[in-house]
């Protein structure tokens, strides 16, 4: 901080100063000061208050330094967003979770525990027994000597602190008769059982009751708002919960009479096992949930979501930083909204969205604006959560995780946004200006293109799944063998044609590749060279020349605030009464250089 972070700030702070205060001359003397400029091509003298007179009726200058205001202004957004979204990024999370991923799903010693052995709801407590809890629970340390009662508070790694209370979730749907099963037994909202039993499912209960331990686990309440995405079906934020105790004996036990009292049983469709954990050496907060999905047909499907962040965000050195920079990401973004809507007023509307980029600058404005209600009530929800774990050892970080995983997806669409509006620049470059127009000249042959590639494209992806889906996975939905095509367009495929269906999948196979690749990839590479050929064979319009001056202005004006050495010549100050004669002085002084030029022209 001493060496680096206080000399950076004093010397921006400086440099500011020097910027916004510079002055080389005395404004009240502005009928008396001469100063050299570039006028008409030419380098010459004149009065400042002409200088100051012809700068404010200058239309071009007034554009180019609206325009060079805004592309700083953009280049300072992306930085800052630069400094938020990869200040708040770590590398650290890949490996915390996948470790820890490892840890609860694959029992190296008895592999047979593992979660992928898991092929029907009996195999679930199994894996429980011999895998979860001894991690989530240890009693011994690596060296065969007994945790503390202190130490048995982390799981079995030994940093992990446990948050709160483990639990097992599962839905249900609910009982049928054997004669409609194959019709009700299917998971959706409308067959979810939402009622309340006493242990064993025997007796249907008023939901109204109040239990603890066994009793509670067979009473559904709502755990979390947000549904969980299973590789099968999606599972809403209710369920029957089972909270395991803090130790491990008692979670034994308790985990033993849930299995004696069946309840995991056939109508389960979806058991979840979540917890919270706080890695206190690397600040990280992570919420496990392991999906084990029972679905109707039989056979199980595992899936693992971890989510790691760090909630306490403002600590350090570094932490200061990142807080100053979502400060002023903050305030760029209010200063760039209030400038779109005061050209929207001036312009009028649609006017002004007729332009496709003023359009992602307002998208861009919206989607902060988004991502900082999200930081706000990640805020608020992280310290509802934690004092919910401490004071009743419930609650999870599950809505903390959803509005902090909202929270990046907004800053990840406006970074690239506001990176993608770069590409409007292109057009103030001389040698690159022909690409704006590549696209411009494209775009009405490129809509119809578009059409004609769909339906090629959806024709391909209809017959696909509907002849493979049964048997290969990469064509099993539609949207999933869309994505198959769209990988073999780009040659990554795994084809087989080994099953009794192999002649068709041969058929599809080549045609889709012969007519994708080589018909219609090579016309929209065709029409993208004309529009090229078109865009560097025209002149420039009116508006493309205009960006050239702009560009060619700012860079003089830049040159003149950088400059290394004085420029203003100044003569001798005059009082008001002799101001006609300096302009007559001055006047004979351009005539004099006029002549010294026609004098070297002729020597020359």
């Amino acid at each position: 901080t001493v060496l680096l972070l206080q000399p950076l700030k004093v010397l921006a702070v400086g440099l500011v100063l020097a910027l916004l205060m510079r002055k080389d001359y005395d404004s009240m003397d502005a009928h008396s000061v001469r100063v050299r400029e570039i006028h008409d091509g030419r380098e010459k003298f004149m009065l400042l208050q002409d200088v100051l007179a012809s700068q404010s009726n200058d239309a071009l200058r007034k554009k180019a330094k609206s325009t060079a205001i805004s592309i700083g202004l953009n280049l300072a957004y992306l930085f800052l967003l630069y400094c938020v979204c990869y200040g708040s990024m770590d590398p650290v999370v890949f490996h915390l979770n996948n470790g820890l991923k490892m840890r609860l799903t694959v029992n190296q010693p008895s592999p047979q525990f593992s979660l992928d052995k898991v092929q029907k709801w009996e195999d679930i407590h199994t894996w429980l027994n011999h895998t979860v809890l001894p991690n989530l629970y240890p009693t011994v340390a690596a060296n065969g000597q007994p945790l503390s009662e202190a130490e048995q508070k982390f799981i079995s790694d030994g940093v992990g602190f446990r948050l709160g209370r483990v639990k097992l979730r599962q839905l249900r749907v609910r009982p049928v008769w054997r004669d409609s099963l194959a019709v009700s037994a299917e998971y959706s909202a409308s067959t979810e059982d939402r009622s309340c039993y006493g242990i064993g499912w025997r007796t249907q209960l008023p939901c109204n009751h109040t239990g603890s331990g066994l009793d509670a686990a067979f009473h559904a309440r709502t755990v979390t708002p947000w549904p969980t995405w299973g590789t099968y079906n999606s599972y809403s934020g209710r369920g029957y919960v089972l909270d395991l105790p803090n130790n491990f004996s008692k979670a034994i036990s308790l985990l033993q009479e849930a299995t004696h009292c069946h309840w995991i049983d056939n109508y389960t469709r979806a058991v979840l096992l979540e917890c919270s954990l706080f890695y206190p050496d690397t600040n990280f907060f992570t919420s496990v949930s392991i999906l084990t999905e029972l679905p109707p047909f039989g056979g199980a499907l595992s899936s693992a979501s971890l989510r790691s962040t760090s909630l306490y965000r403002y600590i350090g050195a570094s932490g200061a930083l990142r807080l100053c920079a979502e400060l002023l990401a903050a305030a760029i973004t209010l200063v760039l909204l209030l400038l779109q809507l005061r050209s929207c007023w001036l312009q009028g509307f649609s006017k002004h969205f007729s332009n496709p980029w003023n359009v992602s600058h307002l998208l861009t404005n919206l989607t902060m604006i988004a991502g900082l209600v999200f930081l706000l009530l990640r805020s608020f929800a992280t310290v509802a959560a934690l004092e919910s774990m401490q004071n009743s050892n419930s609650g999870n970080l599950e809505t903390v995780m959803f509005f902090d995983e909202s929270f990046y997806y907004c800053l990840g669409i406006a970074m690239f946004l506001v990176q993608i509006g770069f590409l409007n620049l292109v057009r103030y470059s001389r040698s690159l200006a022909h690409l704006s127009g590549t696209l411009r000249n494209s775009l009405s042959e490129l809509r119809s293109f578009f059409w004609v590639f769909l339906v090629i494209f959806l024709a391909f992806a209809f017959i696909a799944n509907l002849v493979l889906g049964p048997v290969d996975g990469e064509y099993r939905s539609l949207m999933q063998t869309m994505i198959t095509q769209l990988s073999v367009m780009l040659g990554k495929f795994n084809a087989t044609f080994e099953d009794s269906r192999s002649a068709l999948y041969k058929i599809l196979f080549f045609s889709y590749t012969f007519t994708i690749v080589f018909i219609v990839l090579n016309i929209f590479v065709v029409l993208l060279n004309e529009s090229y050929a078109d865009a560097t064979n025209s002149s420039d319009d009116e508006q493309q020349q205009e960006a050239f001056q702009i560009i060619d202005r700012i860079f003089s004006s830049l040159k003149s605030t950088f400059r290394s050495t004085r420029e203003e010549q100044y003569i001798e100050m005059n009082t008001p009464n002799d101001a006609g004669s300096t302009r007559h002085a001055l006047d004979l002084i351009d005539k004099l250089d006029e002549m010294g030029l026609h004098l070297e022209a002729l020597a020359y």
